[in-house]
């Protein structure tokens, strides 16, 4: 019998009766890690170490695993093989039904696996391995090492062995599935309901008593999710299989971006059948159906070639690296070391992959990846990889960005190639341009638009997430809830022209003030669109979605501000009509982390941005800090959370703080002033908007009408000899160090969730929002008649990523009145006189025009649009009478 393999692109057949097996020289069986990860622990300082990582996972699996399905269900997963299976009587007799050593356990069950029964085996074109001794990145944080793996016998050359005992190690590089082993039939992580018992009130997840046991058994069930983490990650997955056994006691497990799905329990002993006809019909289905992406194959030699040399030509752009040839000595190895470092974050030899991108119009494009840029590091979420991408058709040679994401599909939620097309469209600047994009579909169409038996095919199937579809099942434990938030998801790609680095490799601090102020542009440049029904808001302004991308005219790099999905259209008030919670969680409002259910504003993405530059300055800029005070000032401002005994989470009080009294920030005094004067400044505009005080009205307005902003900021610029290459490498402790940072080694998975807040590390009683101090709420509660995405009523795990840190304690009334003297007092004195002045000008020159124009202001929000600016003693610009804040 032919014998099986991930797929190659060409496997199109859903169901083939003898499916193609393509040769393992032309098979796509994984992908490189990436250098850089996405997500909440991606900018975190919490503790990034496996079993920490594991308590993460298992709190956010309890949302999205269904479970017990009846096995007989769980089996239609996969088609029914040709051929009639083997015998499984008596086929895992010598299995003992519990063992101190789980080695006991897998040592017979891989016998058994891997026997021959009249010259057939139970998975035929498989093998099964132990290799439980040594994982992937052994000794480093997301090491992983799954008791038994089963791997293609075409690709088990492929892995790696222990170079001292020469045992295959635990890569799921190549791994078609794994089985986690525990030695106890009472480790199993899962309870099942008795036959007469009500499953919406059943617990299914983590049913179990004593606190030594469920601490267990959370761990348990993180290392078995961090294993499929990890596989999807390193594999081109829609989906993936595992079997969990306890004992005797196995269960079979599919995962998707949606959630999870998980067996029945059934004992190997007695129904040895359950398990022999799972791995019957997994060895018999075609690459598409086992979970392979078969829009991926590998790339040619010479697309490999065309590939190393068209990033190698972009790096040396990006980096501004072209007249290398021309240097000598030190310099040239200097900047020989630097481009292979550049060219190695996208490119390792022999993993050069050919994805194959169908538009919305179903025209195909071929583009060749390799390392990607970010790594989905965790199960249920948009898990987006991100990849410098070659063109390998069309302009042949063009590196583009190519974003492969699973997109949500309720009403209200546009694909982002749309929103990015309106965008260019109204000429926003400073957005990312687009090339093309669309769903991904579950087969191919050739380039004539026939199958490969040449019959016409309508496009109509994608690549889809199945768990939502089987969370109102009758099986389905429900733990006492509505039902299990596991929402549609869509397989997606979108491909850009504009491709670069992202902030946090700026080079000084006037890259990192210009490539913020670009991004701050985009901002209002869509707020502010001519067609108000197009306005919309970002609402996700992070270090991740700000890229610096050099202009090969003028050698400058200019800051984009990317990842549109999230945005939304705004209502008359400037708020957000959909009033979910969104970001990432490091750079959120305090007002958007403290308050549920109110609007986005403009403010509210003003607010992120400057934690984004504060944030950048702490952390690359050289200041008097030092680091183990500087590691616990960052995760009290950006990773604070607190949870209350009613069960509710709020964030944002490290924040809340440093805005009434500069409290973590008061003390920390910067070799460079002018970034020290820059975040004076705009703090100030910021905290005078946030809590209302009369006594600072000039910088209240500055934060009210978002124009005034931009203009203090483009003259800072233009006012300034800003530092070029200021930026500094800050050594961080490991296990707390940003992902991100460029100075790290290649990271280890750890988790992004797409939860609300769910993670705490204490309780403490709920504070009144009196006690939490008087802050001024932004916007108006949502208009009435204001749709609020009434298809969305379920999305209550909101788009951002939350866990425990530092609790600033509550802000009192007479704390904020007597922090109001001591922001404004010694610290920043010169910068905020100067900020007085500038600003003062503008409210000078801005009134006159007020009069002159007061009814044109008062019937379009655009009147007191920005005009052209004289830097100098006065801003001769006009001044919107309403702000941003009332929008007609």
């Amino acid at each position: 019998m032919a014998t099986p393999s991930p797929p190659s692109s060409k496997e199109f057949l859903p169901e083939p009766v003898t499916p193609h097996r393509p040769s393992r020289k032309v098979v796509v069986a994984a992908t490189p890690t990436t250098r850089n990860e996405n997500g909440v622990q991606q900018w975190g300082f919490g503790s990034k170490l496996a079993n920490d990582r594991y308590e993460r996972y298992s709190q956010e699996a309890e949302r999205y695993i269904l479970g017990p399905m009846p096995v007989e269900d769980f089996l239609d997963f996969l088609p029914e093989a040709p051929t009639k299976r083997p015998n499984a009587r008596n086929a895992f007799i010598d299995v003992p039904e519990r063992a101190e050593k789980e080695k006991d356990i897998y040592t017979p069950l891989i016998a058994a696996l891997n026997a021959e029964l009249n010259g057939r085996k139970r998975c035929p074109g498989f093998v099964f391995l132990d290799t439980s001794s040594r994982g992937t990145n052994h000794g480093k944080p997301g090491s992983v090492k799954p008791d038994v793996v089963c791997y293609s016998t075409e690709i088990v050359d492929s892995v790696d062995t222990n170079k001292t005992t020469d045992e295959p190690i635990g890569d799921l590089s190549f791994a078609d599935l794994y089985i986690e082993v525990k030695g106890r039939p009472e480790q199993d992580c899962f309870t099942d309901p008795s036959p007469n018992s009500d499953r919406a009130a059943h617990k299914f997840v983590l049913n179990i008593t004593g606190e030594r046991k469920l601490e267990q058994a959370r761990h348990d069930l993180g290392q078995n999710i961090a294993y499929a983490v990890d596989a999807f990650a390193r594999q081109y997955r829609t989906r993936y299989f595992s079997v969990s056994l306890s004992g005797t006691l196995a269960r079979l497990i599919r995962w998707d971006r949606g959630g999870v799905m998980v067996s029945e329990s059934f004992d190997l002993r007695k129904r040895p059948e359950a398990l022999c006809e799972f791995l019957w019909r997994y060895a018999h289905a075609s690459g598409a159906k086992r979970g392979y992406d078969c829009t991926v194959e590998c790339a040619t030699k010479e697309e490999e070639a065309l590939f190393e040399e068209s990033i190698t030509r972009h790096v040396k752009l990006q980096l501004d690296l072209e007249d290398m040839a021309q240097l000598v000595g030190k310099q040239k190895k200097a900047a020989e070391k630097e481009l292979a470092a550049g060219v190695d974050e996208h490119f390792e030899r022999g993993t050069v992959a050919a994805i194959t991108v169908v538009d919305q119009n179903s025209r195909r494009r071929r583009l060749l990846v390799s390392r990607p840029v970010v790594s989905p590091l965790t199960l249920a979420s948009r898990a987006t990889r991100g990849y410098w991408a070659v063109a390998a058709d069309e302009e042949r040679g063009r590196v583009v960005f190519l974003k492969d994401t699973w997109r949500y599909t309720a009403d209200g939620i546009r694909k982002e190639g749309d929103i990015l097309a309106e965008l260019q469209d109204a000429e926003v600047p400073q957005t990312p341009q687009l090339v093309h994009h669309g769903d991904v579909p579950e087969q191919c169409p050739i380039s004539d638009g026939t199958d490969i038996e040449g019959k016409l095919r309508e496009q109509t199937a994608f690549q889809c997430t199945f768990t939502p579809r089987y969370q109102d099942a009758k099986w389905v434990c429900k733990n006492g809830k509505a039902k299990i938030p596991v929402f549609a998801q869509v397989h997606y790609r979108l491909v850009l022209g504009t491709v670069g680095y992202g902030l946090q490799r700026f080079k000084g601090t006037r890259e990192l003030l210009s490539g913020t102020y670009d991004a701050y542009q985009a901002m209002l440049g869509a707020f502010y669109m001519d067609d108000q029904t197009k306005s919309r808001l970002h609402r996700d302004i992070s270090l991740s979605n700000i890229i610096l991308v050099m202009d090969p005219m003028t050698r400058i790099r200019r800051g984009y501000l990317i990842d549109w999905e999230l945005s939304c259209l705004i209502n008359n008030t400037g708020g957000t009509r959909d009033y979910r919670r969104t970001g990432t969680f490091q750079f959120i409002s305090q007002r958007m982390l403290r308050y549920e259910n109110v609007a986005h504003t403009i403010q509210d993405d003003m607010e992120s941005i400057l934690w984004v530059v504060l944030y950048c300055s702490l952390l690359w800029l050289d200041h008097d800090l030092p680091v183990k005070k500087l590691v616990t000032t960052m995760s009290t401002i950006f990773d604070q959370c607190n949870s209350f005994e009613d069960g509710e989470t709020t964030a944002g009080d490290g924040k809340v703080s440093n805005q009434v009294s500069r409290l973590y920030t008061s003390k920390i005094h910067f070799s460079n002033p002018k970034i020290q004067e820059w975040l004076n400044a705009v703090m100030n505009f910021n905290s005078s908007y946030v809590f209302n005080w009369p006594l600072n009205a000039t910088f209240f307005k500055a934060w009210e009408d978002p124009r005034t902003l931009d203009r203090y900021w483009k003259a800072f610029l233009g006012d300034n000899e800003l530092l070029t290459a200021d930026r500094i490498s800050r050594v961080l402790p490991l296990k707390q160090a940003p992902r991100n940072d460029p100075g790290r080694a290649t990271p280890h998975p750890a988790t992004r969730t797409m939860s609300t807040l769910p993670i705490h590390d204490f309780t403490m009683p709920r504070m009144s929002a009196l006690q939490l101090g008087s802050i001024r709420s932004g916007v108006k509660r949502k208009a009435e008649g204001i749709p609020s995405d009434a298809g969305l009523p379920e999305l209550k795990r909101s788009f951002v990523s939350g866990f425990s840190g530092f609790n600033a304690g509550p802000v009192t009334r007479g704390a904020a009145a007597r922090a109001q003297a001591q922001s404004f007092a010694p610290n920043g004195l010169v910068a905020r006189a100067r900020a007085r002045r500038m600003l003062s000008n503008v409210e000078s020159s801005s009134s006159s025009m007020q009069r002159q124009h007061a009814g044109a202001a008062s019937s379009s929000r655009r009147a007191g649009s920005t005009q052209t600016l004289e830097r100098g003693a006065h801003f001769k610009q006009s001044f919107g009478a309403g702000g941003a804040r009332t929008r007609k």
